[in-house]
This record gives C-alpha cells, sequence and structure tokens, in this order.
C-alpha cells in the first residue's frame, strides 16, 4: 500500500533535510508535494507507517508505482550523500547489476535508487527498484510484506550532480 504517514528529506550536502512530513494519507492516484527550492545530491523518503497489503498474514507494505523528483540543475557542488561521515542514514551506492535507470522527461533521472532492504530471489520480480522510475503505471516497487503497520522503511534516489529539487510525486500502485 501507499505510505501513511512518512517523511521526505533532501542531502544538502552536509545532511538531510526535511522538507515534507505527511500523515493520514490515503491515495489512489498521484500524490505531489511540493516545497521550498533546496539544491541537493539525493532525496530520501522515509516511510514510518505502511500502508495495507494483499496478504492476510503480513498486512502491510510499501508499494508504489512512480517516484517523481522535480528540479533543475543547480550548479553547486555539493558532496556525495554516500562519501560523508557525517551522514546518519548513509546508503548503499549499489543498486542490482541487471538494472538501468530510466530516463524521465521533465522530472530528473537518479543515478541509483536504493532501499536498503534486501533483496531475495523469490522477490526480485516485485521488489525492482527500477519500476519506481521507468514511467510505467502498471509496474510496481513492493517493499517486503510486514506484520507491524508501524515499520520504518527508506528508499533513496542519489544524483550525479546537484539539483534545485523542489517537488516529488508519487504513484500508489494500482494494477493488481
Amino acid at each position: 500500500g501507499f505510505p501513511v504517514d512518512f517523511t521526505v528529506s533532501v542531502w544538502n550536502g552536509t545532511e538531510w533535510k526535511n522538507v515534507a512530513t505527511k500523515t493520514g494519507v490515503t491515495a489512489t492516484e498521484a500524490y505531489e508535494i511540493n516545497f521550498a527550492e533546496i539544491d541537493g545530491r539525493a532525496v530520501k523518503i522515509e516511510v514510518t507507517k505502511l500502508g495495507p497489503s494483499d496478504n492476510a498474514n503480513e498486512p502491510y507494505t510499501l508499494q508504489l508505482a512512480e517516484v517523481e523528483i522535480y528540479g533543475v540543475a543547480s550548479g553547486s557542488t555539493l558532496p556525495d550523500p554516500d562519501t560523508q561521515t557525517s551522514n546518519p542514514s548513509n546508503p548503499s551506492p549499489s543498486t542490482p547489476s541487471d538494472d538501468t535507470i530510466a530516463s524521465i522527461e521533465n522530472n530528473i533521472a537518479p543515478l541509483a535508487v536504493v532501499s536498503g532492504e534486501e533483496v531475495n530471489a523469490n522477490w526480485a520480480a516485485k521488489l525492482k527498484l527500477i519500476n519506481l522510475n521507468d514511467k510505467d503505471l502498471n509496474s510496481w516497487y513492493s517493499s517486503k510484506y510486514e506484520t507491524k503497520q508501524e515499520t520504518t522503511k527508506n528508499i533513496y534516489f542519489t544524483y550525479d550532480k546537484a539539483y534545485k529539487i523542489s517537488e516529488v510525486t508519487m504513484y500508489p500502485r494500482t494494477s493488481a
């Protein structure tokens, strides 16, 4: 399901800056989050309350069809979040080797998308993070199913240079 409670943060070169915190969200179509423009090299979506799943035994999950992050090149030279020791949530800099991050028109194509969640072979098809940025609302990313709704899940979008970021749009999974 679509995240119920979450925070969007941008890496400004020295720390994660929270740009939006949302609670009690129920989205059935594109959910747009606008905020004051901020220079950044990465965006983190930290979900603290999961949405419902289709699994009765583990009734909560994070599922999204797409995430679009909007901004323009800033010209700033900000350090990569993966190289900073002051970064308390340092995401792994790699994605599965068979994935290629797709370009998105009118929004920033990330260099990498990582979740910090281990992907096992049985879940590989659904857990593909590439689906978050493939311009196809019929494909999706799914975290592992959970028994507790208040479970934290993170998704990071990293970039090869700094952008003035001002919007994140998240699309719920609508396909069965």
